[in-house]
């Protein structure tokens, strides 16, 4: 004789499915979708996406962007940017020897008194003594601090995205130094 199997109320109601958005720097395209019993569960849930694929630039192929589910409207997930990063793989690869790499660390501020941490990463034509890797660590974190002042949290995401931020910062570096490369190895909201 089969006996009954009793059925949760979780079970007995049926999932529905979310349009996860992207955060309005890419025009809340729809990065993917994600079935739930309930919406409030999905705020918070974080999405990592390959950069190529948002920009269809392959320039952008070793870079990944993570999005994080701030809010539910009817059927649609609205995301914000919480996360910036180049590949290790990509860091693997561009780190040679006969170059010095200078990393840094930091948190700025930006104009709407939004917090982000920050981790550039330059690369040397050739090796240089200490106090000019110390010299381009400094520059820079003041470059990135003023630019980040006077611009608002989207508008800095923008120029990072965009590799505005880059550009403009291996300008004033290249008077210290030649630069291989100039990138933001890491941006992360707090």
């Amino acid at each position: 004789m089969a006996t009954k199997k009793t059925v949760s109320k979780q079970q007995q109601k049926k999932k529905r499915w979310f349009n996860i958005l992207a955060s309005p720097e890419f025009r809340n395209v729809i990065i993917g979708e994600t079935p739930s019993f309930a919406p409030e569960s999905l705020v918070g849930r974080s999405i990592r996406v390959n950069l190529m694929t948002m920009t269809r630039d392959p320039k952008k192929q070793n870079f990944s962007v993570s999005f994080k589910v701030k809010e539910i409207k009817g059927s649609d997930a609205h995301t914000e940017l919480a996360r910036y990063e180049m590949g290790t793989v990509h860091i693997k690869r561009v780190v040679k020897r006969g170059k010095d790499k200078v990393d840094d660390s930091f948190v700025v501020t930006t104009s709407d008194n939004v917090q982000l941490r920050v981790k550039p990463f330059l690369i040397t034509k050739n090796k240089v003594q200490h106090s000019v890797l110390t010299t381009l660590r400094k520059v820079s974190r003041e470059f990135i601090e003023s630019e980040a002042k006077g611009k608002s949290c989207s508008d800095f995401w923008v120029s990072v995205l965009s590799s505005d931020l880059q550009r403009s910062m291996r300008g004033v570096l290249k008077k210290i130094y030649p630069l291989a490369l100039v990138e933001i190895r890491m941006l992360v909201r707090l």
